[in-house]
């Protein structure tokens, strides 16, 4: 898909946290898109060692390494993330200009507001964490000013120890967990009016998201939910969603396509 759309390279890349589904491919995308200017976002407290509080699988084990490594060789720039209470860690500003004119078309800010680090200090003191849910890094992306909220699987706790005044901003929401109840709290903060809603699927054993209670309760918000499996009954299926949005003249009007099996729910 990058191929596609003629990506040579990626400026910020961020993998959110050490479960498979969120792991595989972090290597292969590293090694052809990113270079010694990539800025490489993982979690705080992960570094296959003895400072781990989570315990995880083989995939996040080899990209911690190869993050690691890659760091050290000045091939990538790596920062492990972590947010103080109510606190934005800001990733990167840059911004965009017109190919031939090299006219400044849009201004990007990049910060990000989970892990809350105060919470994974409570794993350190007393036990290994069970879940790697708690590391996940959640963003908001600003583009001219608009918010973006993409928030991995950022659990509730976290989610209210973030910058909500930050969160309370954004009109475009990537739902957290897989529209799971474990982040239910995020619509406590999101503004009355949204322009796009969206959610990723992903079923293992006895996990059924996303979560009908909370499909329910993301459509008090009054516009289409897509998601990359609109048939909830089936497993392991896949879906593409593409926004597109013109940011030239102040809050964008947002265009959806998809494909897969990907749609509205």
């Amino acid at each position: 898909m990058l191929r596609d759309y003629h990506v040579e390279r990626i400026d910020v890349l961020c993998w959110t946290h050490p479960h498979e589904d969120h792991s595989k491919g972090i290597p292969t995308i590293i090694k052809k898109f990113c270079d010694g200017d990539t800025k490489v976002m993982y979690p705080i407290y992960l570094q296959n060692n003895q400072a781990d509080i989570v315990m995880y699988g083989t995939t996040s084990k080899q990209n911690i390494d190869y993050i690691l490594e890659k760091n050290k060789e000045h091939k990538i720039r790596a920062t492990p993330i972590g947010v103080a209470d109510k606190g934005e860690n800001n990733i990167d500003e840059f911004n965009l200009r017109d190919y031939y004119s090299s006219d400044i078309t849009a201004s990007i800010r990049i910060d990000a507001l989970t892990p809350i680090s105060s919470v994974l200090t409570e794993f350190v003191n007393t036990t290994m964490c069970s879940d790697p849910n708690e590391l996940s890094i959640s963003l908001v992306v600003e583009v001219n000013g608009y918010g973006m909220y993409f928030g991995g699987d950022t659990k509730s706790k976290h989610i209210n120890l973030s910058k909500t005044l930050k969160v309370s901003r954004c009109r475009f929401v990537k739902i957290p967990h897989h529209t799971s109840p474990t982040a239910a709290d995020l619509t406590n903060y999101l503004p009355h009016e949204l322009d796009a809603l969206c959610t990723t699927v992903f079923k293992w054993g006895k996990t059924k998201l996303p979560d009908q209670n909370m499909i329910d309760r993301y459509r008090n918000f009054n516009v289409d939910i897509y998601s990359t499996n609109k048939d909830l009954g089936s497993c392991h299926q896949y879906g593409i969603i593409e926004y597109d949005g013109d940011f030239s003249q102040g809050i964008p009007m947002f265009t959806s396509s998809c494909s897969g099996n990907g749609g509205i729910i």
